[in-house]
């Protein structure tokens, strides 16, 4: 019994030496290490100014630059018609959506032969009234020479009536033998007056029978040209979209056969703020590019105006027109791929005519409506208000950003060589002195412009 509270505290009396052992084991081991560690070297910090690029204000020759949108359109398009109605005999395999075709290329074949029989008939009958005034004119001579005979048997009545009347008076005829030459030229006026009228009535028979004969002319050519019409062709040269009809098919006149679309000339119809009409004008240039290629562009020229403005919209249309006969021709090749294809969505981008002397700066330059300035190596924000935004490069600037905010001239907003900072997000205040560094060349906070010219911008 009394060998078990000696056991514990044997036991307890271990325990702690032991701990106090292996706290001795981990001091004794700390101080080695901090006794052998090398020591850090010192840097010495020296002082000096922030360095930030600026570029020297100045105001530049800027014409005013309107953007706007639009579908491509092709100016010379044409729903192909039946022009007859008939049955469609053959469609040529060469007819397929996508091929070119030509004013020359036949595109459908009707059934002819209706309109083949009516031009044999037409003829058929003209040929018989022109013979009937063949007749009527026969009729006509010989009427002629009757009416002269008549005449001359007129004639000699009315003598003999003379002279039996100078009988009579002289009391050497009888009143019987003065009637009965009467009667006699009573009977021959009337045979004149009967050959007459057959004759007055010769000449509206005639003109009836030409007439007539005109119109069957007419007729046959009709047929003629329906059996022409019954080779169904294009009307321009271009690409075929669509072909609507099939062999054996009965169309009706009027009814479209193909349509075909022409890559030679096309329009866009850009709508552009209401207030851009006092800067465009007819033959102004415009720039196209392609909404899904901003790298496809196209110099193309405003061909018309809208008179009137869209009061819904605000907005006034321009037409914009782009010839590319050189390059319809390559349709379906790789040098094909830049042509401006109907039915295409396009940004648009016009010019005013007339340049004016503007203070300019990027618009990475402007930040919560200031600009910070420098002068004698101290900063100092500016409010500035944009007038307008441009696209494109400025040489003048000497700075290669293609985005710029053009300001409000009044009050002029900067002085000639004043020092502005570059990008006005760099994390300086008013007061702060600096190092400026005059920006020239491409630097890699700028974005590459999207074309090698001045937009919008002299040069």
């Amino acid at each position: 019994m009394n060998d078990e509270p000696q056991m514990t505290w044997v036991m307890w009396l271990t325990r702690t030496l032991t701990a106090i052992a292996v706290l001795s084991i981990c001091v004794g081991f700390a101080a080695w290490l901090n006794a052998t560690a090398p020591e850090a070297g010192q840097v010495q910090v020296v002082a000096g100014l922030q360095q930030v690029k600026v570029f020297e204000a100045r105001a530049v020759p800027v014409r005013r630059q309107w953007r706007g949108y639009g579908a491509v359109a092709s100016l010379n398009r044409a729903d192909v018609p039946a022009r007859v109605t008939a049955t469609v005999m053959e469609i040529p395999e060469t007819i397929q959506a996508g091929r070119f075709v030509t004013t020359s290329d036949v595109i459908a074949r009707l059934d002819s032969s209706d309109f083949k029989r009516q031009e044999e008939v037409a003829a058929q009958r003209k040929k018989e009234l022109d013979a009937l005034v063949l007749q009527l004119n026969v009729e006509k001579t010989r009427l002629h020479e009757q009416l002269e005979i008549e005449e001359q048997d007129l004639q000699l009545a009315t003598n003999e009536v003379n002279r039996i009347a100078g009988l009579l008076k002289a009391s050497a005829a009888k009143q019987q033998e003065l009637e009965a030459v009467q009667r006699v030229q009573n009977a021959a006026q009337r045979a004149r007056l009967l050959t007459q009228e057959s004759l007055d009535k010769i000449e509206p028979r005639r003109t009836a029978m030409i007439a007539m004969s005109e119109g069957q002319e007419a007729a046959r050519l009709l047929a003629q040209q329906n059996v022409e019409r019954c080779e169904i062709k294009s009307p321009i040269d271009g690409v075929l979209q669509s072909v609507d009809v099939k062999p054996g098919e009965s169309l009706q006149a009027g009814q479209r056969v193909a349509r075909v679309v022409s890559l030679s000339r096309v329009e866009v119809p850009v709508q552009l703020p209401a207030a851009a009409r006092q800067d465009i004008i007819i033959g102004g240039r415009v720039e196209l590019r392609a909404s899904n290629n901003t790298d496809h562009c196209w110099d193309a020229t405003v061909a018309r105006l809208s008179p009137e403005d869209d009061p819904t919209s605000r907005t006034m249309t321009i037409f914009v027109e782009f010839d590319q006969i050189e390059g319809a021709k390559q349709f379906g090749t790789a040098a094909g791929e830049r042509l401006l294809m109907p039915g295409q969505f396009v940004s648009a981008t016009a010019w005013s005519d007339v340049f004016e002397p503007r203070w300019v700066v990027p618009r990475r330059s402007i930040r919560a409506g200031r600009l910070l300035v420098v002068a004698d190596g101290v900063i100092s924000n500016r409010p500035v208000t944009i007038d307008y935004l441009n696209e494109g490069l400025v040489p003048e600037i000497g700075v290669p950003d293609n985005q710029w905010a053009v300001l409000v001239n009044n009050p002029i907003p900067l002085k000639a060589g004043e020092l502005v900072v570059l990008n006005a997000s760099i994390a300086v205040r008013d007061g702060d002195r600096i190092d400026p560094i005059v920006a020239s060349g491409a630097t890699s906070e700028v974005t590459t412009p999207r074309s090698d010219q001045s937009v919008g911008m002299g040069k």
